[in-house]
């Protein structure tokens, strides 16, 4: 991703948008088909998940789920859950279609960032990185009680996991083929976190 100052950010997250400049806004249901698009499109078949957990994610925690729309619509997005912290990872955690409204625990200390996608034709512009500040922003802003935050990221995503390096998270765990399989050969998770407060 291409490196941005904070005036540039601050124009992403909405403060002072240009009118050709895409704005970050929370996810609506009327989003969905364009968030589901653009999920096939960024993901390989392994990896997609299906509309009805994105659907339960809008649902279950509309405040953690943003979308980036420009003059061409739904250009990227960012999904979450907030988790109780156990302190030792493992794959079941991260069950791709799981249940969003079981998981969820509105008092909990952890953000779990389930997904974070930009249309290929849009990325290396920082879009990516202004979505992944824009929502730990607003979620640390809005649960006080949100100390910590971790996710996942296959070991083929090199633009997303360079973002969450910058953004100082390390890796914790690696999850041995825990993407592919069927339509692509399987490659690694690496589970990243960081300490939000």
């Amino acid at each position: 991703m291409a490196d941005v100052d904070e005036g540039e950010r601050a124009d992403l997250r909405g403060s002072v948008a240009r009118e050709d400049t895409p704005r970050i806004r929370p996810a609506g249901m009327a989003d969905l088909r364009a968030i589901m698009k653009l999920e096939t499109l960024c993901f390989d078949g392994d990896t997609v998940e299906g509309e009805p957990a994105y659907r339960e994610r809008i649902e279950t925690f509309p405040e953690g789920f943003l979308v980036l729309e420009s003059t061409e619509g739904i250009i990227g997005f960012i999904s979450s859950e907030i988790w109780e912290r156990r302190e030792r990872v493992s794959a079941d955690m991260f069950a791709l279609g799981h249940s969003a409204r079981e998981r969820f625990a509105p008092g909990g200390n952890e953000l779990y960032v389930s997904s974070l996608a930009v249309s290929p034709a849009h990325r290396g512009k920082a879009y990516g990185e202004a979505l992944f500040g824009a929502l730990l922003d607003a979620v640390t802003a809005r649960y006080p009680g949100v100390r910590h935050a971790i996710l996942l990221v296959g070991e083929r995503w090199g633009g997303a996991r360079a973002i969450y390096e910058r953004a100082g998270f390390g890796t914790v765990a690696e999850l041995k083929g825990f993407f592919g399989g069927r339509s692509v050969p399987p490659y690694d998770g690496y589970v990243m976190r960081r300490e939000l407060r």
